[in-house]
């Protein structure tokens, strides 16, 4: 399944410590300057949408996690932790397009550092923003269910091999939202997420 209604809110003071200033205030002109005029161009820049799949969650052991009929088989011992108690799952994927990382390419091509900087800072937490969204949207699946939604946790995140990448965005069937995996797990464009959520019964209060 497809979601494109994802209302992203990239917070101006995230971008800022992103790119290393306490407030706004630390700024020189010029960059302030430069950085609200991106910020306010940064929506029409973003193409926020997810693809989804829901699984069955058949077995996690303590180092292995079987989704579906053996679809997809995680050696991870951290993730077998977050997910202990769930039976089901939803895996995503996540991207804001690549718009953003076009802009930043076409910015330093020129020789204009400060904003490539920028753009990049904007891409990375509308990128967190939109995975956000998504954990909200599956939290309230979750809720509807009677069941409690784990935390996402992606490929790369404690023992779970980033390696593991290309065969989850096949599993999600990225390519619907244009993404690929490159040998070294990165998703492209580079500014996409990934994630697993399980579902499980909530502890008694």
């Amino acid at each position: 399944m497809i979601l494109k209604d994802l209302s992203v809110v990239v917070p101006p003071e995230a971008v800022a410590r992103r790119l290393g200033y306490r407030d706004f205030g630390q700024m020189a002109p010029p960059v302030r300057a430069l950085f609200e005029e991106l910020m306010a161009a940064s929506p029409a820049l973003l193409e926020p949408c997810a693809v989804v799949r829901e699984l069955e969650l058949l077995r996690e052991e303590p180092r292995r996690v079987v989704l579906g009929q053996g679809v997809l088989v995680i050696e991870s011992t951290s993730l077998a932790s977050r997910v202990r108690g769930c039976t089901q799952a939803t895996a995503f994927a996540a991207t804001i397009g690549a718009a953003v990382e076009d802009q930043v390419g076409a910015a330093i091509e020129i020789g204009e550092v400060t904003r490539a900087l920028v753009l990049d800072a904007l891409g990375s937490m509308a990128a967190d923003a939109l995975a956000s969204a998504v954990q909200a949207h599956l939290a309230l699946v979750a809720q509807a269910r009677g069941l409690e939604a784990t935390k996402r946790y992606s490929p790369g995140y404690g023992d779970w091999s980033v390696l593991d990448q290309s065969a989850f965005i096949a599993m999600v069937e990225g390519d619907q939202i244009g993404l690929r995996v490159n040998e070294y797990g990165q998703i492209l464009p580079e500014k996409s997420v990934s994630g697993l959520v399980g579902f499980r019964r909530p502890h008694p209060a």
